[in-house]
């Protein structure tokens, strides 16, 4: 345990990336929970539009960031590897369900809705909605001693439990390093601190590339009432765009109003879409 006292003690505001590759690289086996997600399996990724910019009318656009683009670590990423994050919708899920989710999305993406010390203003958002064409597996990051309101991650940290009672010889490596990883994945960064995704953007570097497809793990800026998923781009570019949202939030008094502008359907990811007032995409859909 020696190599997680030494994580522990680094200090991230110096340039210590090479060292944290080293230290990483030097975990060893660790028991991982995996989440498996099949075909049709649904995600929605967010991303901030400005007022007087054109309705977003392609597939990348609402994708991953492009290389030239992705210049920060952020909490699953690093410069040299960029990542599709969303959020992700639970099985048989509901109308009221694809809310929440698409909330989550929001708050991952926008300032607005994350910081409680701002009370009240308006964003805009596009919100593709995104499905899964080819199985992948991503490694399921969670804390094995808390508890937990997502039913989902309650449920696997309890087959963690399990496995490691099988498997005793893992357990004091296992909840020790899961503790720490959960910790890393939950910071709540302020902007401009971005040496504090370190950790954990390596790390996500180094499962993504090693047989994994990238990393689960609950919302920070959703308070842990979603779940986030950082996907590799090899991955992420079998991913078929299925319908696209344009969307005002409110918030006043630290209450949160999303309102739907225009909306789509796409038939063909590879083709551009156009963005339908509301109402038209409404009536379009009773016919």
């Amino acid at each position: 345990m020696e190599n997680l006292k030494a994580l522990k003690k680094i200090d991230l505001t110096k340039n210590s990336v090479e060292e944290i590759n080293q230290l990483i690289n030097k975990i060893g086996a660790l028991p991982i929970m995996r989440t498996e997600y099949e075909k049709g399996k649904i995600f929605d990724r967010a991303v901030r539009i400005d007022v007087d910019e054109a309705d977003f009318n392609t597939r990348s656009r609402l994708s991953y960031a492009p290389a030239e683009y992705n210049t920060n670590y952020l909490r699953a990423s690093t410069p040299e590897n960029t990542m599709f994050y969303g959020s992700v919708l639970k099985d048989n899920y509901t109308i009221d369900d694809h809310t929440s989710t698409r909330l989550t999305a929001c708050c991952e993406t926008s300032e607005l809705l994350r910081d409680n010390s701002i009370p009240e203003g308006e964003r805009l958002m596009i919100i593709g909605t995104w499905e899964v064409q080819e199985f992948m597996t991503l490694a399921t990051i969670f804390d094995p001693t808390k508890e937990y309101v997502i039913d989902y991650l309650q449920k696997i940290k309890n087959d963690y439990q399990i496995l490691l009672k099988q498997n005793p010889e893992l357990e004091t490596k296992g909840v020790e390093y899961l503790k720490f990883l959960a910790n890393e994945f939950s910071k709540d960064v302020k902007a401009g601190n971005n040496h504090e995704y370190y950790i954990s953007a390596l790390l996500s570097t180094l499962m993504s590339n090693t047989g994994l497809d990238g990393v689960l793990f609950p919302s920070v800026r959703a308070a842990g009432i979603g779940l986030c998923t950082a996907i590799h781009p090899r991955v992420a570019d079998k991913l078929k765009l299925i319908s696209v949202r344009k969307c005002l939030l409110k918030k006043e008094n630290g209450k949160v109003k999303i309102t739907y502008l225009k909306a789509c359907d796409v038939e063909d990811d590879s083709k551009p879409f156009e963005l339908l007032d509301i109402e038209d995409y409404r009536k379009l859909k009773e016919k």
